[in-house]
């Protein structure tokens, strides 16, 4: 299983011009859930909220994220097996 960083797609998407409320409104979750999600007090997303909100990236940042969380998941099994 892949840990998904769901403040590194936000703050992707917010550097990209979307505010909370906007995220907020199209995944179908309130805007302080949002920001909680951003402060790291929440971790997780239902899994419909997810896949929308990782519909709004582009290909190419949705790439370097699956990329990203392949060579963590890599580096995680190489420390354990010593």
């Amino acid at each position: 299983m892949i840990n998904i960083n769901w403040m590194l797609i936000i703050r992707i998407l917010m550097a990209k011009g979307y505010t909370q409320k906007n995220l907020a409104d199209e995944i179908g979750v309130s805007q302080p859930y949002i920001s909680e999600l951003l402060t790291g007090k929440k971790f997780r997303l239902e899994f419909a909220a997810g896949y929308r909100l990782t519909k709004l990236l582009s290909d190419k940042d949705y790439k370097r994220l699956v990329i990203k969380a392949l060579n963590v998941k890599c580096q995680q099994k190489k420390m354990s097996s010593k």
